[in-house]
């Protein structure tokens, strides 16, 4: 078993080096592209760098969302059968395990999802997501080709397409590889004597490999702390996990931005633009998703994949944390939903219930009425 998880460590170290290159390239080509669209579009420049950024091959999200409406579809004819639901599993499953802890979608909560999809006219939902698709490629061309006259900056487009894309590809294959590997990961918990096999997402992976090695079973009480709550520093080559105590230390020592009461605006960068107002959701982790509504305007601190079908029902997107070619900004913008992203202060100044305005085009939220 040794063996084998040290086979899986130098596989996952080899395969991230593969997204060295695109990370060093985008820094640049994002500079130099937006000052071509700026030059070029002037006010409309954030919408078309927006377009021009959008990867047009399909990601994980649309496949799902795709997917799922298919089923949907097929239930409210009464032609979905156990293969359909089966096939949607086994390609999809993964999409829960972004925080890499080994919970995958289900079976049940697949047919929950089905259920709630049938209800909400598929069909129609199925036409306009398929439409705003095609429409988002046409734009595409029409601003790739208004750079014509500038082979470098459509050779900039090329690569910024293909490099965003591959380091979405590239972060969820992280999280898909967990849904394949699930066998090996539960027998490991078993031979570690751990009480919940799936306690095993909460060690390193070093870890493991001593424990296997020196038959030196982890203590619960470890896992016990960083179910509650872990940090990782790294420094000299060396990872060190904080939990318990040391954890608690640690966030004391973290200096926070100190905010105003009276701040009544948040500024960010523009995932996907659009103005709209609405009452304030905020949902600092998985457990808070249950307080969205339809309507909503969610506000976090990050957002992850499995946060999609909750995403559905929002009007508006502001995170504290990404950048304007991260992964979670690609979800964003193939959701078409308007998003600031990268506020840093968003959950400390907004609060449940403000009602506000996200003007998506500039990038600034504004508090018209605190909630009481």
């Amino acid at each position: 078993m040794c063996d084998s998880w040290n086979e899986y460590r130098n596989l996952l170290h080899s395969f991230g080096a593969y997204i060295l290159l695109p990370l060093f390239i985008e820094v640049d080509f994002e500079k130099e592209l937006k000052n071509a669209v700026v030059e070029k579009y002037g006010e409309q420049s954030e919408v078309v760098y927006q377009i021009l950024t959008t990867p047009t091959k399909a990601g994980s999200v649309q496949k799902e969302e795709l997917s799922l409406l298919e089923l949907a579809i097929s239930n409210n004819k009464n032609k979905l059968c156990d293969d359909d639901i089966n096939m949607h599993l086994e390609r999809f499953s993964w999409i829960t395990n972004n925080t890499f802890d080994g919970k995958f979608m289900t079976r049940a909560i697949l047919e929950e999802r089905i259920k709630q999809a049938s209800r909400d006219q598929p069909e129609v939902y199925f036409k306009s997501y398929v439409e705003r698709i095609a429409k988002h490629k046409i734009m595409f061309e029409k601003y790739y080709k208004g750079f014509s006259d500038n082979t470098r900056i459509q050779s900039i487009i090329n690569v910024l397409q293909e490099s965003i894309f591959f380091r979405s590809w590239r972060t969820e294959r992280y999280y898909r590889n967990a849904y394949y590997m699930k066998n090996m990961f539960s027998e490991t918990g078993n031979i570690l004597g751990l009480e919940d096999a799936s306690d095993i997402f909460y060690l390193t992976v070093a870890e493991i490999i001593e424990s296997l090695k020196n038959n030196m079973l982890p203590t619960n009480i470890v896992i016990f702390e960083r179910k509650k709550g872990y940090a990782c520093f790294a420094i000299n080559n060396r990872v060190f996990v904080y939990s318990g105590e040391k954890l608690t230390i640690a966030r004391q020592n973290i200096q926070l931005q100190k905010i105003s009461n009276n701040t009544k605006e948040v500024k960010g960068q523009i995932a996907y633009p659009g103005r709209i107002s609405g009452f304030v959701s905020v949902v600092i982790s998985k457990n808070d998703l249950k307080k969205v509504n339809e309507g909503s305007i969610l506000v976090s601190p990050s957002t992850t994949i499995d946060y999609v079908p909750v995403l559905k029902k929002v009007i508006a997107i502001i995170t504290e944390e990404g950048g304007v070619l991260s992964h979670a900004s690609v979800i964003y913008r193939e959701l078409h939903i308007p998003c600031i992203i990268g506020t840093k202060i968003a959950t400390q100044v907004l609060k449940d219930g403000d009602l506000v305005e996200v003007d998506a085009d500039k990038g600034v939220v504004k508090i018209i009425e605190r909630a009481k």
